[in-house]
């Protein structure tokens, strides 16, 4: 209330007693993650006209997060951090329903056959559903999860220039044709479950072609002491390759 002021609503007591504990799931909506940070000289604060300003922070973009068509992160960790910190701290009676969740795509211009290969959403389901068994599994009392959307609908912002449906709908004659997703979505809610590999669905990007280059060289040298203990100078070049590597992000970047 100190940063929002009057912004805010203000209850009597009698109101507030019946708001308290009246709801009956924590309801979620989700599609990506964003990094903040506190405004300094670099990042200054956001103008005091943006919605967001009361915030006090500055976004940044996931180091490494690869986006979908609007630019958003795909960041399934960020799902996992957030369920946790809602239970550890609202416990929030009757659980949480992730009301919405899913993922945009383009494709006005594409034919139907083409439309409905969607691997990139069926990856986002995938990576953020195994974000949210990873939270249940910890105790965290998730109750549903609801893909946005069932249909290619008309988005406020960019009407049918993005999709997110599971079933495609062709603006002028309104045809319906099941996605990939949607195959998918089925047979996992079938089943209970999926089968996933460990680099199927790789959220992040591709290395920068310097560091696979990097890669390949300290394969070769890797390879070269195969079948005996490394030399002092094999071992030294290893470590100047490694040291190599990127540093990870400091506070504020």
């Amino acid at each position: 209330r100190a940063a929002l002021g009057d912004a805010l609503p203000s209850f009597t007591a009698e109101q507030a007693a019946l708001l308290r504990n009246s709801s009956d799931f924590f309801a979620l909506q989700h599609y990506s993650t964003l990094m903040v940070s506190r405004p300094n000289a670099t990042f200054p604060p956001l103008p005091e006209t943006s919605f967001y300003a009361a915030e006090g922070v500055r976004w940044h973009s996931t180091r490494g997060a690869r986006k979908n068509s609007l630019g958003w992160d795909i960041a399934p960790f960020g799902l996992y951090k957030l369920l946790k910190h809602i239970d550890e701290t609202y416990q929030p009676r009757g659980g949480i329903v992730i009301t919405e969740s899913g993922f945009p795509s383009r494709g006005d211009d594409a034919a139907p056959h083409e439309a409905t290969r969607d691997t990139a959403r069926v990856c986002y389901l995938k990576r953020y559903l195994q974000a949210v068994h990873r939270a249940m599994g910890e105790g965290v009392p998730v109750r549903g999860y609801f893909v946005w959307s069932l249909l290619d609908a008309a988005e406020w912002e960019h009407g049918f220039g993005t999709r997110f449906g599971l079933v495609r709908v062709e603006p002028g004659t309104l045809a319906r044709q099941p996605k990939a997703s949607a195959v998918f979505y089925t047979r996992a809610v079938k089943a209970g479950g999926f089968n996933a590999s460990d680099g199927e669905c790789n959220a992040t990007t591709q290395a920068a072609p310097r560091f696979r280059a990097e890669g390949a060289q300290l394969q070769a040298v890797v390879n070269a002491s195969r079948g005996g203990t490394p030399s002092l100078e094999v071992s030294r070049t290893m470590l100047l390759r490694t040291v190599r590597l990127p540093p990870p992000p400091r506070p504020g970047e």
